[in-house]
């Protein structure tokens, strides 16, 4: 029971909260619970293995093998937010992940997840959910970066990296992510400078906190409205 919490954040939210409570227990009768530290690289992009993997505590980067070398994070993934589920499918991986806090991961192997579908046939539809879900992500993304005006480009992509973009999360506040203004500038396709006056100017709105290296959205509502108008 060491893990319960962090097993009931991963069905209460998300993909895994629209699966049957069946499938859910066979998927946490194979999982591998991981303490990771900050900067560890978990999959690499052109891999084949390792199964689905799941954020229970902390944040990773996501950086897709589909642009250049040097591109900075396309995505952070938040608790409850699952990745990796190309293997699974018999693809190679299009994006590496690596940890950019310390972390929870849930592990999910790919010969437990083979031997399920095995067994249960009809469970293919939920994994083909989750990756619905992940394109749905991905299209959002570069809709996102399409936004012209800079205030709004900016605000989108933070919203989408405290996973509130379109509503804000099921799990308990905050909705912080761990970002420098700097980062958050190379994500929007931005430069460093309007990227912190249009932070400061939220701050002072209320709308968000800013912290060191990190970034907590206290009003999404207005947030979307104002990516939204």
């Amino acid at each position: 029971m060491r893990h319960a919490d962090s097993q009931m954040l991963l069905t209460g939210t998300g993909w895994l909260s629209r699966t049957p409570p069946a499938f859910q227990r066979a998927m946490f009768d194979m999982v591998v619970w991981r303490e990771v530290d900050a900067g560890s690289t978990i999959i690499m992009a052109g891999d084949n293995g390792g199964g689905l993997w799941a954020v229970a505590r902390g944040q990773i980067d996501i950086v897709t093998a589909l642009s250049t070398p040097d591109a900075p994070p396309a995505h952070i993934g938040q608790p409850g937010s699952w990745w990796g589920a190309a293997p699974v499918f018999g693809r190679p991986r299009n994006a590496s992940a690596t940890t950019r806090t310390p972390a929870l991961l849930a592990q999910f192997p790919l010969a437990g997840l083979n031997a399920m579908l095995v067994h249960e046939p009809g469970w293919w539809q939920y994994l083909g959910a989750l990756v619905l879900d992940l394109m749905e992500l991905a299209s959002g993304a570069a809709s996102d970066l399409l936004i012209r005006n800079a205030r709004q480009r900016c605000i989108a992509v933070l919203l989408r990296v405290t996973d509130c973009r379109a509503r804000d999360p099921l799990r308990p506040p905050p909705y912080s992510v761990t970002l420098s203004h700097s980062d958050l500038a190379l994500m929007a396709n931005l430069s460093r400078y309007p990227v912190g006056e249009i932070l400061r100017d939220l701050d002072r709105e209320g709308l968000i906190e800013l912290g060191y290296r990190t970034i907590t959205v206290v009003d999404g509502a207005r947030l979307r409205e104002i990516v939204d108008a």
